[in-house]
């Protein structure tokens, strides 16, 4: 089955990845009892244990991190022996309604606009969920590694892509300046 688009017919792609047209419900979607608001932080320095509440402030920012922390999956393999971690984004998500409820957040990343033909418009890249009390907050964590932000070329090896990568999370979009 073809899932890349072909202007010659007119095709216009398959799944999440290629598809440009509009949609009636995004990948994704789903009910919940809930609201939720999303906005980028910056990270911490160093290691954070997922679940715990990190008081270090950054110095770029005043935000403190006193919320749960939730690391997002970022692939569903085994990462090669000595790849480097090349970003992380921090997401504060806050449960914004009133009652308690859970989000799934799902983290997509598009590659540069001039990446040319052939490459996916975006690809899930980090996902994960999180059940927050009304009011409560918790702080996403996604680590970007060189595959992460790879394509493959039309011999069909995997490159390193190098300019401004988008990271997608419902309404928030985020720069991730690959160098």
């Amino acid at each position: 089955m073809r899932m890349r688009p072909d202007p010659s017919s007119g095709f216009p792609g398959r799944t999440y990845r290629f598809y440009d047209g509009s949609v009636i419900f995004p990948f994704g979607h789903g009910l919940t009892y809930s609201a939720f608001a999303m906005q980028e932080v910056p990270c911490p320095e160093g290691e954070v244990e997922e679940g715990s509440s990190s008081s270090s402030s950054s110095s770029s920012s005043s935000f403190e991190w006193r919320n749960k922390m939730v690391h997002l999956t970022t692939r569903s393999v085994e990462e090669p022996e000595g790849e480097v971690e090349l970003g992380r984004v921090c997401v504060k998500v806050t449960n914004t309604g009133p009652r308690a409820g859970r989000i799934v957040l799902l983290g997509f990343l598009s590659p540069p606009e001039n990446e040319g033909e052939g490459a996916p418009r975006r690809s899930l890249r980090a996902f994960g969920g999180v059940e927050l009390a009304p009011q409560e907050t918790a702080v996403a964590v996604m680590s970007f590694m060189e595959a992460d932000v790879s394509l493959a070329d039309a011999a069909g090896v995997f490159q390193r892509v190098l300019g401004e990568w988008v990271l997608e999370m419902e309404e928030l979009r985020v720069v991730v300046p690959v160098m």
